[in-house]
This record gives structure tokens, C-alpha cells and sequence, in this order.
């Protein structure tokens, strides 16, 4: 399926996400799917997909925007999230198919269990960690234990015998979710992950 006939990946759920993703044939195919085309979206992969006519001007440079966090003047919070936004591409370029859908249903499971309402430990620490992130996690961990109200839904801080942890939605309950079947999509374009473009 060419991207542009695909149908815009928003409000979509993780695996909904996945399955767009996992139809694109090549990597402007992606950059098609997520790009800013329809505004200001959290992320840009515009660049990624090589259209050249879509440089603002001769040379700019070719990058994938991440805009989800807020702005920040703080060297410490600037030089973290440019870890996990780096993180996040490295993790996707070099982990393998078990890892990378082991990490996929956790965070397809906490969703789930988020939209309905019900606890899940899996939280974006676990999944900074998860990824390799481990002093991007530590730092954000020890963020939310200074201000639980710091970061975006759905985590937020809890103690559970005097260490912080950030906690998805209801964390005082036990069920974590953790037996959710999730049926993974059928790959068009070949394995997954597929093969990196090379830049």
C-alpha cells in the first residue's frame, strides 16, 4: 500500500499505529504517512521520506521533529530528550524482531488498559528502559519524584515503599495487564523491523 493512499494515522492506538507503519514499502513511505501535512503534528517525519520539494529552502537540513515535550531552556531536560528521541531510532534500527514487539505490546497493553479505565505498571520509565534509555529513565524518574504533576498523561509519580515510580492510571491496583493477547499484524513490505535506509 502506497502511503498516500493510506488513511492519516491520527487517533489511532499503538498496534493501529504499527499496522499503518508496517504497510509502508519504503521509508518515504513513512516519511508520507507522519509527516506534517496536515498541520503541526507531535511528530515530523516529512524529511524522512526525501521530499526534496518540501525544503523550505535549498540545503535546510533533513530531520524527524519530535515536539511532544514542552519547551525547555534547561541544558540537563534539552540533552535528555535528544537521548530518547535519538533512543527511540536507534532502539528501532538495531533491536530485534522479539525485542522490538515485546516492547510494542507492553505499550500497546498499557494503552489498553488506560482506555479502559484499569491499572498497568508499564509506564514510560519501563519503557525508556525498555529501549536502553536507562539515564534518560533515571533522570526522569527522579523528575517525577521532585514534581509528579511534571510530565503528560498518563503518567504520573507513586511511592510504593518510599521509591518513586511513574505509574500509568490508576497505580494503586494490582492487575498490570500482563496476560493481554494481542494478535501482531501481518508485514506487507517484507520483515519486521524492516531493513534501515541507509543516509
Amino acid at each position: 500500500m502506497r502511503a498516500e493512499n493510506a488513511p492519516p494515522v491520527v487517533n489511532r492506538t499503538v498496534m493501529d499505529g504499527v499496522h499503518a507503519i508496517m504497510q509502508c514499502k519504503e521509508h518515504q513511505d513513512v516519511g508520507w504517512l507522519l509527516g506534517n501535512f496536515i498541520g503541526r503534528s507531535n511528530y515530523n517525519f516529512q524529511s524522512y521520506g526525501g521530499f526534496q520539494d518540501q525544503r523550505p529552502y535549498p540545503g535546510s537540513l533533513l530531520t524527524v521533529e519530535f515536539r511532544e515535550a514542552s519547551g525547555s531552556v534547561s541544558p540537563t531536560w534539552t540533552a535528555t530528550y535528544a537521548r530518547i528521541c535519538v533512543g527511540i531510532f536507534k532502539f528501532a534500527r538495531v533491536a530485534s524482531r522479539e525485542r522490538f514487539w515485546a516492547v510494542i505490546v507492553r505499550l500497546a497493553s498499557a494503552e489498553k488498559a488506560a482506555m479502559d479505565g484499569l491499572p498497568n505498571k508499564y509506564d514510560i520509565i519501563s519503557a525508556l528502559q525498555d529501549l536502553g534509555l536507562w539515564g534518560p529513565a533515571a533522570f526522569l524518574e527522579e523528575r517525577l519524584r521532585s514534581d509528579p504533576l511534571r510530565f503528560w498523561y498518563p503518567t504520573r509519580a507513586v511511592y510504593d515503599n518510599d521509591i518513586a515510580c511513574a505509574r500509568a492510571m490508576h497505580p494503586e491496583q494490582e492487575n498490570d495487564h500482563a496476560s493481554d493477547e494481542w494478535s501482531l499484524p501481518t508485514v506487507v513490505g517484507g520483515e519486521w523491523p524492516p531493513a534501515h535506509p541507509s543516509f
